[in-house]
């Protein structure tokens, strides 16, 4: 029972040590990724502010060709990635007009 004991303490720490590792890590990556793909996005939204499209289907157009840009790149973007690199070229765009 003691190895055992010992193993799960070992495994335990190892876990800890990998979270830590993770959430270091994460935000580095996210930074990485919306720095790489931030021009890109602020060109597509002001690309397609200038049609006659509604705000859904800019959205979604946005949204697609962003996440096609990306795979094209070798990069698989969460959802939530990309709608947060549409926010953040939505108010920047906004900034600029203002």
């Amino acid at each position: 029972m003691w190895l055992f004991d010992k193993i799960k303490a070992l495994f335990s720490k190892l876990a800890r040590a990998f979270k830590a590792f993770l959430d270091a890590a994460i935000p580095v990556v996210t930074q990485a990724l919306l720095s790489e793909f931030k021009d890109f996005a602020i060109n597509v939204v002001e690309t397609l502010n200038r049609t006659g499209l509604s705000n859904k289907e800019k959205r979604n157009q946005a949204f697609h060709d962003i996440k096609k840009h990306a795979a094209e790149s070798g990069k698989d973007l969460s959802d939530s990635l990309v709608n947060l690199l549409l926010e953040l070229a939505l108010q920047y765009i906004k900034n600029k007009v203002a």
